[in-house]
């Protein structure tokens, strides 16, 4: 016999063997297998044949250690053209006073810098016109402290602060205005009054047991200001409350099982309940503990006896489409095959001794 009949006449056995194990294996545990979750469906795979080009980037990371990423393409550090950086971010000015400008880094390209605080004045020494002060001993001779914290030449044109008098070229320092002051004939120098604005607020949601005395919080999210008007209560008020009335809840339960011989009208059914519900709601289709005749489900396979109805049709997904057999049926389709492969391996097994004589 040639190796591939022989090989043949192993793998025929084999599915034999193995269609009549399924075709005696008994129905309830073939119906507890397939109602296994783990045969229900296959985990989808998913596949990305996407592949950024060579030298593509979206950030640093995306290139190699000596590269950067500039405009979507990796290219070593210093730029193209073999041109090295003379400046870093690291060389950005860090002293007091540095208005952040951006420097070059010696490629062509800018490096954007922060701003730094402004300089204190440095004691034993005077602040030049524009440097920041504290009052007038930190400017320098012929100089003043403004109201903007600068430092400021003296002279005619030199702002109020606030209190002086004011008008014409007497003008007020920054954050102060010109304005009458009750009880004095002039004008002087006085803060920007706040705007005119309205409190904004509302009571929360009662809070509490349906059907008691609950509480509210008076919530603001604008506050007064100027001339407005005010709120009816402070933020975080605390009044009383009546809550909703309650909703009595309804009653619910199932009838259970028909127990009986499968196909006789003579089962009984039990009610059960499983939520007694309020006074007031909707009542249960019957009390608990309640009994009515039925009618056991039709029997499967041609048992006889039991509640159960037979066991239930293997669902077999294909594409979409589900084929519902009879496990009983499968059974006997494994057993036909199973037979029917063992024969196949008998005759060949007959072939070979004939020839081997």
């Amino acid at each position: 016999m040639s190796k591939n009949l022989k090989l043949f006449k192993k793998i025929t056995c084999i599915l034999a063997l193995a269609f009549l194990v399924m075709g005696m294996v008994p129905l309830p545990v073939v119906s507890k297998i397939a109602a296994s979750p783990k045969l229900q469906g296959l985990p989808e795979l998913h596949f990305s044949l996407d592949k950024k080009p060579a030298g593509s980037c979206d950030e640093d990371k995306d290139c190699k250690k000596d590269e950067t990423c500039v405009a979507g393409t990796c290219e070593a550090e210093g730029g193209g053209g073999g041109c090295t950086p003379t400046h870093t971010k690291d060389d950005c000015p860090t002293a007091c006073g540095y208005d952040g400008s951006d420097i070059d880094d010696g490629c062509g390209k800018n490096i954007n810098c922060k701003k730094t605080e402004a300089c204190d004045p440095v004691p034993g020494e005077c602040g030049p016109t524009g440097s920041h002060c504290n009052n007038d001993a930190d400017c320098c001779s012929g100089n003043i402290c403004a109201g903007n914290g600068k430092c400021k030449e003296k002279g005619e044109d030199k702002c109020k602060e606030e209190g002086q008098p004011c008008g014409g070229a007497n003008q007020c320092c920054a954050g102060l205005i010109c304005g009458a002051v009750p009880g004095h004939e002039n004008e002087k120098c006085i803060g920007t009054p706040p705007p005119d604005i309205n409190c904004v607020g509302a009571w929360g949601p009662c809070v509490g047991p349906c059907g008691t005395t609950g509480e509210q919080t008076f919530t603001i999210t604008t506050e007064q200001s100027g001339n407005g008007t005010e709120c009816e209560a402070k933020n975080n008020a605390k009044r009383n409350c009546a809550t909703d009335a309650c909703t009595p809840g309804d009653c619910s339960g199932y009838w259970g099982d028909c127990d009986g011989p499968c196909g006789k009208n003579n089962g009984t059914a039990t009610y059960h309940v499983t939520e007694p519900g309020d006074p007031g709601g909707q009542e249960c289709d019957a009390q608990d503990g309640a009994t009515r005749e039925c009618t056991a489900s039709t029997c499967g396979g041609g048992d006889e006896g039991g509640g159960g109805g037979g066991v239930a049709p293997l669902v077999i997904p294909v594409t979409g489409v589900d084929y519902n057999i009879p496990l009983a049926s499968l059974q006997k389709l494994f057993m036909y095959m199973g037979l029917m492969l063992f024969g196949v391996t008998m005759m060949l097994e007959g072939f070979d001794l004939k020839h081997s004589k």
